[in-house]
């Protein structure tokens, strides 16, 4: 079973993308810290770590906080065939992922480190 939510104002690559769109740095600060304590709760859960974490996966709400998507569907990716997605979507993805996962031939795996590292 998925469960989702709705996310009011979209992820958060469509806010910082929509040129009409203008944070302040209380709400960047804001964000920032509901992300680092969403992954914090993620990498003391059973989950351990995130490993596809992106600013697509960063949901924005209609109260601006900002919730992380996409979690715990390791195992359901590792079986999927990305034949359908796009060059450009294949290489911007790879912006957020860690170095030595780049290389690695399971694409779906991941570390808190790795988090970490997407985080940043």
């Amino acid at each position: 079973m998925i469960v989702s939510g709705v996310m009011g104002k979209g992820t958060l690559q469509d806010i910082l993308s929509d040129e009409k769109v203008t944070l302040d740095d209380m709400f960047k600060s804001s964000m920032i810290g509901d992300a680092a304590k969403a992954l914090e709760y993620i990498h003391k859960s059973v989950l351990q770590y995130h490993g596809n974490l992106s600013s697509n996966s960063l949901g924005v709400d209609s109260h601006w906080v900002l919730k992380i998507s996409d979690y715990g569907l390791r195992e359901f990716r590792a079986g999927c065939n990305d034949s359908d997605e796009t060059e450009d979507h294949k290489y911007t993805s790879q912006l957020w992922r860690a170095p030595e996962f780049i290389l690695s031939n399971n694409d779906f795996k991941g570390s808190q480190k790795g988090d970490i590292y997407s985080f940043g």
